[in-house]
Order: C-alpha cells, then structure tokens, then sequence
C-alpha cells in the first residue's frame, strides 16, 4: 500500500505552506523515497526520540521557507524562546482561554472559554471592553453566557494548539507606527504553569489569525451574537 503523502499545513512563523512533516523512529523504503527529494511532504526525523517527564517534545513539522520547526506535542510544549526546562501542559492543563479584539474606530468582541460555561461580549464601544472589566451598564452591549462541557473545551484547545499551533506563536505582534487601529489578545490559563500563555497583537497578526477568528466566529453566531466581520451596527 501506497504512503499516504501529508497534507502541507501552513508555517506559523511566516505563512508558507512549503513545509513538511517529521516521521520519527526507522522508515521503510517508501518513506525514504519521499523524502529524498527537494522540500520534501515527508521529513526522517531518526530514531531517537527527546522525551522530558510529560512525553515527547520533537517537533511534528518543518517549515522549508523560513528554515523552522514547529508543532511542538500539546503534552509538552516550549514556554517561551525554545527553551527545554519550562513547559505548559497546554491542552490537558488548560482550564479557560479569553480572547478579545477592539480597536480605535470599532466594536469590541471577547469570548471566555471553561469546561463550564461561555461568556460572550460584543459591545459598541471602542477600545476594550474587556472581560476583565465587564459591559455592564454598556449601552447597547450584549453580555450572554451559555453552558458547556469539557469535553467541548478539550476540542477548542486541542484546535489551538494542535492546529493552529498557539505554542509556536511569539507573544506580541506589535506596529509601532501606528498608535490606534485594532487591538487584540488570546490568553490560556491552565491548572499547573508557572503563569498563563499570552499572546497580543496591535495591528499586527500571525498567519493563523484569520483562521481564530472564522473558528471563533462559531461560537458568536451559534448564539445568535454578531462577531468580527459582521454588519452589527448597520
């Protein structure tokens, strides 16, 4: 039977999808036929495997354009700058993820995610209206929260980290150049870290951006809310 070629998934770094997956442990000849050719599918990782006390930390893809790893295992990720000896046990540890976007001349909108509950905010203001301040009292806010399940809460993480690749995003994108515009930040707490994952941007994004807001987006209008994109004040 044929080898399955992998799907090129795009680079986090710099949005090529010229990458390519790592196998790890002895390929057969199918395998080296693959990857013995130029910006291969399919990369021979070898046969050693780095483990630290929460499972493999190998990366899972290679991006051939801009010359990095990425996909780091969702058991055992980098915290911060590629370094071994601090890790964030992302999708198992993981117990809220907040996400808010605003800007200087539009709405803001946040979501909080637990293995509980949703809370949702879309509020004609500007700047940030903040789950850490409310939208109480807000005219023409909506604050809604809606029930869910771990079960639900494992899948939006493992999206995260599994799919979009959060662990390999750098945590802040910032143009100095431009003092208003669009202001963002997706943050995830979890259980047992030293801190939580925080990742900011204004008026800059990561390759992946577009695809958190479609995948957020969901959740807005599954509730009846408008979200990023949305005519809400027409």
């Amino acid at each position: 039977m044929p080898y399955t070629t992998p799907k090129r998934v795009m680079c986090p770094f710099c949005g090529s999808r010229n990458t390519g997956k790592y196998v790890y442990g002895l390929p057969g000849p199918e395998l080296f036929e693959v990857a013995d050719k130029p910006n291969p599918a399919i990369i021979i990782g070898g046969c050693c495997i780095e483990l630290s006390p929460r499972g493999m930390v190998d990366p899972s893809r290679h991006c051939h354009a801009c010359n990095r790893d990425f996909g780091r295992p969702s058991k055992a990720t980098y915290k911060e700058k590629g370094t071994l000896d601090s890790y964030l046990p992302c999708v198992e540890g993981a117990n809220r993820i907040e996400f808010e976007v605003g800007g200087y001349d539009g709405p803001t909108y946040a979501i909080r995610l637990t293995p509980q509950n949703i809370r949702l905010i879309a509020s004609p203001i500007t700047g940030s209206a903040g789950l850490k301040y409310g939208v109480e009292g807000i005219d023409g806010a909506i604050d809604k929260t809606v029930p869910f399940t771990t079960r639900s809460f494992r899948a939006v993480a493992r999206r995260l980290f599994n799919k979009f690749f959060l662990a390999d995003w750098k945590r802040e994108y910032l143009d100095s150049d431009i003092l208003d515009g669009e202001q963002w930040q997706l943050t995830v707490h979890f259980d047992k870290a030293s801190g939580p994952l925080k990742i900011s941007g204004s008026n800059v994004y990561p390759p992946y951006y577009r695809p958190l807001l479609s995948y957020l987006r969901k959740f807005f209008h599954n509730n009846g809310l408008p979200f990023v994109g949305d005519d809400f004040f027409a």
